[in-house]
């Protein structure tokens, strides 16, 4: 397999007058506007590719690109050091960034003298500010969009052919520049290079507005896309490129393949992109416009809280504190969030649960509550290496089993058709395979099932927080819900790390508490009903 660092091997010798510019071309520009070129430009207007050769042999470069760091490195070095692309001057570095309102822009023009000249517009960085922005395209226009018309009606100038580009959400950039461009800027425009990047969200701005653009377009997304899947801009020069990643790691440009001399594409995207973009796309449709600021805003008010304004900044610390948060989240928007791990868990099947049932009467009643605590208490007693085992595997045949019966209900609804289905085959499968591996591997029940409990326990003390720190609940119920909250949190990490031979012990200590949370509810109930006896 060929990577880009080859054909700068391969073509590194040859200036674009006697290679022309390709498509490759255009992916190594727009890795290059990755590249954090602040201090180089602090002093001048305008700095050639192979200047950038300092940067490498001075300190590691500051490049703002998320997952594919070292690796972008390494094509931008090469690309430095290479005749082709090293002649190439940049100019017109724009990079800002703003927390409120959100903003992450950066963009900045190549020149290969009077021949061509390529605007590239950044993707999103590290900045948690511009993946809120990204969100925001949903519902508004960004402050992105707008920076990136102005800066391209402010350089773009008669003369040498221009070419716009942008990976992910600058290449959203780029469609909006390109699309709203004045007519005696855009006849100067040779091409536009989208590559996996969004298009418009229709309730927000007229998709009719690329089939201007279209024409001039070539839009380049890897065999498994995502991003460029959402709201997926229709041009028909789409190339379907093949990548040295598995899965959404194929998002990063730096992994995309090159054969003799050009990009090495396929026919069609992988079928699991497919799935997982049908559901995505079917998620953001069914969340109503009006819902939509109120989730992004209160999602990334979770980061802002929590202290963390880039990517760097999550830290296991900043993380515990950001899930803490969580439970600060509105009902609209906590439904709105869990609709899409809901809808790639349950594809289209539908649960119709009745109502008014065992847990509804759970919520309602106290006292049924409080004896189902001493009830479980009681139980968690008894619990043993082999009562982890079997649960685990009980949790795992159930799963397998409803995976196998929306499997067949697929198949009779497609009349016996596996197309499509791929994704739930290999589910079921895999859960077929796990149950195996539970009952021939020792410790794989007890392993799994540890986690089970564990995960459970840290789930129940995120819904205790949740609901028991509301000001409309007495003192009583506040002060037992943090006791209960922090209870949870040190049983859910202790199934998660503590070793077969000590269960019986936590067991002990678990049935205690929960059983002396049921009492302490039952004793609160009998106190408050002699109060109300006696008047």
């Amino acid at each position: 397999m060929s990577t880009l660092v080859d054909y700068i091997r391969w073509m590194g010798n040859f200036d674009f007058e006697k290679l022309p510019f390709s498509d490759p071309d255009a992916v190594i520009l727009t890795l290059i506007s990755y590249m954090d070129l602040t201090r180089l430009f602090r002093e001048r207007n305008s700095i050639y590719v192979r200047d950038l050769k300092k940067l490498f042999e001075r300190n590691r470069p500051a490049v703002k690109i998320v997952g594919t760091e070292e690796s972008t490195r390494r094509v931008v070095e090469a690309a430095a050091k290479s005749r082709r692309f090293g002649d190439l001057r940049i100019t017109d570095y724009v990079d800002i960034l703003e927390d409120d309102p959100p903003l992450q822009f950066a963009a900045m023009t190549f020149r290969d003298g009077r021949r061509f000249a390529f605007i590239a517009y950044r993707g999103t960085d590290t900045a948690i500010a511009g993946w809120k922005e990204d969100f925001m395209i949903s519902f508004t226009k960004t402050k992105s969009q707008e920076l990136a018309l102005s800066y391209a009606e402010k350089v773009i100038e008669y003369g040498p052919d221009w070419y716009l580009g942008g990976h992910s959400k600058g290449s959203n950039s780029a469609l909006y520049a390109a699309c709203l461009l004045p007519e005696e800027q855009w006849l100067d425009v040779r091409k536009v290079y989208l590559l996996d990047g969004p298009g418009f969200c229709p309730e927000v701005m007229d998709v009719n507005l690329i089939r201007r653009v279209e024409p001039k377009a070539t839009c380049i997304i890897p065999e498994f896309s995502i991003v460029g899947k959402i709201f997926e801009p229709e041009i028909e020069n789409t190339r379907i490129v093949k990548s040295s990643q598995d899965a959404v790691m194929q998002h990063a440009p730096d992994s995309w393949l090159i054969d003799h001399g050009d990009l090495m594409t396929v026919t069609k995207n992988a079928e699991g992109s497919v799935w997982l973009n049908g559901l995505v796309n079917d998620w953001i449709r069914d969340l109503p416009l009006s819902e939509r600021p109120q989730m992004v805003d209160e999602l990334f008010a979770v980061f802002e809280k929590a202290g963390a304004k880039d990517l760097s900044d999550l830290k296991p610390d900043t993380i515990a504190d950001a899930v803490i948060e969580l439970r600060h989240l509105s009902g609209t928007t906590k439904k709105n969030l869990t609709a899409l791990p809901k809808k790639i868990l349950m594809d289209d099947a539908e649960l119709n649960l009745p109502k008014g049932g065992f847990l509804d009467r759970l919520k309602s009643s106290e006292l049924l509550l409080a004896l189902l605590l001493i009830v479980l208490g009681v139980g968690v007693f008894f619990i043993s290496n082999s009562i982890l085992e079997i649960v685990s595997l009980v949790v795992v045949i159930s799963v397998t089993v409803f995976e196998i019966i929306l499997l067949i209900r697929k198949l009779i609804k497609r009349k016996g058709r596996f197309e499509g289905l791929r994704e739930r085959v290999i589910i079921t499968i895999i859960l077929l395979a796990l149950i195996a591996v539970l009952l021939i591997k020792e410790q794989a029940m007890f392993f799994l099932g540890s986690i089970i409990f564990g995960v459970l326990f840290l789930v129940l003390a995120f819904v205790i927080s949740d609901h028991g720190l509301k000001k409309t609940e007495s003192r009583f119920h506040q002060v037992l819900s943090v006791i209960e909250s922090i209870l949870c949190l040190i049983y859910g990490f202790s199934f998660l790390l503590i070793p077969s031979a000590t269960v019986p012990t936590y067991a002990i200590s678990i049935s205690i508490a929960l059983a002396s949370d049921g009492l302490a509810r039952l004793i609160y109930l009998f106190v408050r009903w002699l109060k109300r006896r006696n008047g």
